[in-house]
């Protein structure tokens, strides 16, 4: 039995989403197998490569993306560089300048509690951390301080992320990756800034959406800048489009388990090793929220003669009994 079984049975979650799709990500290409990650990690070179030569995964993806130029001056205008430290300032406009790839990649509409959303996306240690519970990765990611991540994709790739600038609604992000390893004759440098931005929606039943809109730019310090034109551009754009699409549906799907199964994603949480004892129970804290507020959410819209609303208002008077008896 696999670690994916293994999972679904110990965190009985609702439905097999998470562990289907982890076998598929297995068969298709190990596109999160310790080679690919969250927006934090999409342009650490050297592990999306061996990978590309099967074009399957990239086929009709959930998301839309473009290289242009209009939408790379509409980006730019994105960056709050007056936001920003001198350092942290130079740091982006060296790598926004003029850079090898540039890719705008934009989600559907993907369910996922807001909250959720934000946490995940500033701690993706935890995602990473459930990818190894599943066995689908061995990508290893140390937090040292509350907005930078050390990593080491175990392929060559050594990168320190930053967090420079965010809000609920933008993010914007620092990676500077070194890759020593036998696919090219020379060590790698990369500099990279990611531009997160996400609209929250919710429909009138009260479900929660959001809809990830992520600005890539890397500049290549030392590959020629024929190969990357010819070669390496267009195939690190289409895996910089599946990353994203896979990453964002995890991060939804996790959304979805809290909500459908809160007790599972609980017992998930208290397996998470590999992460800071603090982070571990702000995960535990907000997956439980996201549970009640769909159960609230569920008994609201409920019909008023229903089972599920005659339930719950036997258990509002038992509580109201409770609490009366408790003074």
């Amino acid at each position: 039995m696999g670690w994916g079984e293994k999972l679904v049975k110990t965190t009985r979650f609702g439905t097999r989403q998470i562990v289907t799709d982890a076998a598929g990500w297995r068969e298709r290409c190990g596109l999160l197998g310790g080679r690919y990650g969250l927006p934090l990690l999409i342009l650490l070179w050297a592990g999306m490569l061996p990978s590309a030569a099967d074009a399957s995964p990239f086929q009709q993806l959930p998301v839309k993306s473009t290289s242009s130029r209009l939408a790379r001056l509409d980006a730019l205008k994105r960056v709050p560089l007056d936001r920003m430290s001198t350092e942290a300032r130079r740091r982006v406009e060296y790598a926004i300048s003029n850079p090898s790839l540039y890719r705008r990649i934009t989600t559907k509409r993907l369910e996922c509690d807001p909250d959720l959303f934000l946490f995940l996306a500033r701690h993706p240690e935890v995602v990473v951390n459930i990818w190894e519970l599943m066995g689908v990765t061995n990508m290893q990611v140390r937090r040292t301080d509350e907005n930078t991540l050390l990593l080491d994709d175990g392929q060559g790739t050594n990168s320190s992320i930053e967090l420079l600038y965010g809000t609920p609604t933008l993010h914007v992000v620092y990676a500077d990756g070194v890759y020593q390893g036998p696919l090219f004759h020379r060590t790698l440098y990369a500099k990279c800034v990611f531009v997160l931005k996400a609209h929250y929606l919710r429909d009138p039943q009260g479900t929660q959406f959001v809809v990830c809109e992520l600005d890539i730019f890397a500049r290549v310090e030392n590959l020629g800048a024929d190969l990357m034109t010819r070669t390496l551009r267009p195939i690190v754009a289409r895996i910089a489009d599946f990353n994203f699409s896979e990453s964002t549906r995890f991060i939804s799907q996790i959304s979805q388990a809290a909500s459908s199964n809160g007790p599972g994603v609980q017992r998930l949480a208290r397996r998470l090793a590999g992460v800071d004892p603090s982070v571990r129970q702000q995960f535990s804290h907000l997956t439980a929220a996201v549970s009640d507020r769909t159960a609230n959410r569920h008994r609201a819209n409920a019909p008023r003669n229903s089972p599920q609303s005659r339930v719950s208002a036997s258990a509002e008077v038992t509580s109201k009994t409770s609490v009366s008896t408790q003074r």
